[in-house]
């Protein structure tokens, strides 16, 4: 990277000298580091070390203040250079570790590794940059490190050593997964991308069945009907290898994986801390006590509980894969029962006399669904409650026209008995 950049450290360095202008004159603690950590950049770029030191320690003198990557212009970039470079020339500290513990959601194996393999660095740069990485359980370094273990200094063979043990034992990075309204998925700061379509396809199959192994028959009847499964087979064990690299650019094929197959069977191995929307959505119903049965709120904190439920609902389940095969029944089934917490919520807002807090709640249900009978029906009920009745004929007039238009059929008989019921009643008033 420094080859590539070499020509703008200059300007860089005089940005930042705007930059730290700016700071002192403001007397603004977040610019003084953004200011000192570009200014380092430029230094270390152009072979100023002591320069390049002077800056960082300016900066994580000032960060401590204020917490890790809370300054303007932070970013993944200057995050690992700063991170990197602290390591390297030695001021780091307890402190320091103490910023990155709970708040580091980047990876630093690139930069640890191109850091490493600079020629200019001394035995106890070398020895610090293995010490932190360990510390750091900065994962994609096994290469250098086995190769630093032959290292003639006895400090930096001890800590290769070191890095590779404590590597060894720590678990994948969480998966942070969303599902609802898109997909995506971060794995160890990195937001995964997929080279082939398939593994992209596979890893979401088996996410819809994460409630247990998936039978590999069944992944190829899903991802290849109508192939001949002798003939699929080997493609989808290169699909599987495919996504373990992908979620795991670093995966040693004797190590850990996501992906676990055993019996003719694959399934998902979630690493504690993991978040799947999806399966957030249910583990919420289910400690709300709403169940198929329970359609009414019956305290505040259930309440709660269900908002937080359905504000994890962005969207439907995996729009980009509508018409995959996997997903259809579990799209219909978590649609149904988002539908099913609007509904709730709008009643326990009514009851309250929060009836446009309800109306909010039921347009969004309607916007994901416009053929909701339910909400339609819902909605006429807050509408006129709220003295919105020409709003409230609208809403079933604009129901009575989709159906016709989408599915050629009317309004169910009860609701067009209840829309005739508010008609009447609101005549003879």
């Amino acid at each position: 990277m420094q080859v590539a950049l070499s020509h703008k450290w200059p300007a860089l360095s005089k940005a930042a000298a705007n930059l730290y202008k700016l700071a002192e004159t403001t007397k603004s603690r977040a610019w003084k580091v953004t200011a000192s950590f570009l200014t380092a950049m430029g230094a270390d770029g152009s072979g100023r070390h002591e320069t390049a030191k002077q800056f960082l320690r300016t900066g994580l003198r000032e960060l401590r203040f204020l917490g890790w990557s809370s300054y303007p212009m932070a970013n993944d970039t200057v995050s690992s250079f700063v991170i990197v470079k602290s390591v390297r020339y030695g001021l780091i500290g307890d402190s320091f570790h103490l910023l990155l513990k709970d708040d580091h959601l980047m990876d630093l194996a690139p930069a640890f590794n191109s850091e490493l393999g600079l020629k200019d660095l001394t035995p106890t740069e070398l020895r610090n940059l293995l010490v932190s990485a360990a510390d750091l359980q900065v994962r994609g370094l096994v290469g250098m490190a086995k190769h630093f273990v032959e290292h003639k200094s006895k400090i930096v063979a001890i800590a290769a050593q070191r890095y590779l043990d404590i590597i060894s034992t720590i678990p994948l990075p969480p998966l942070y997964v969303r599902m609802f309204g898109g997909f995506s998925v971060i794995a160890g700061g990195r937001n995964v991308s997929f080279s082939r379509k398939k593994s992209r396809l596979l890893l979401q199959l088996l996410l819809v069945e994460s409630c247990g192994p998936t039978h590999e028959e069944v992944i190829l009847e899903s991802l290849w009907p109508n192939s001949d499964p002798i003939k699929s087979k080997p493609i989808l064990q290169t699909c599987v290898k495919d996504l373990r690299r992908a979620l795991d650019p670093y995966h040693d094929p004797k190590g850990k994986s996501y992906i676990i197959y055993s019996n003719e069977h694959y399934s998902l191995d979630l690493p504690k801390g993991s978040t799947v929307d999806t399966i957030e959505f249910e583990d919420l119903l289910k400690k709300s006590g709403f169940d198929d049965t329970a359609i009414v709120i019956q305290s505040q904190d259930q309440e709660s509980i269900l908002r937080s439920a359905a504000a994890l609902y962005r969207g439907e389940l995996l729009p980009e894969g509508r018409f995959e095969t996997y997903a259809v029944e579990y799209r219909e089934r978590l649609l149904q029962r988002f539908l099913e917490i609007s509904v709730a919520l709008a009643r326990f807002s009514m009851d309250k006399g929060k009836t446009s807090e309800a109306i909010v709640v039921l347009e969004r249900g309607l916007q994901l669904d416009p053929l909701w009978g339910e909400g339609v029906r819902e909605m006429m009920a807050a509408r006129v409650r709220n003295g919105e009745f020409y709003r409230a004929f609208q809403t079933y007039r604009a129901y009575e026209k989709r159906l016709q238009l989408e599915l050629a059929v009317s309004p169910d008989q009860s609701l067009t008995a209840y829309f005739d019921e508010l008609v009447a009643s609101i005549a003879s008033s």
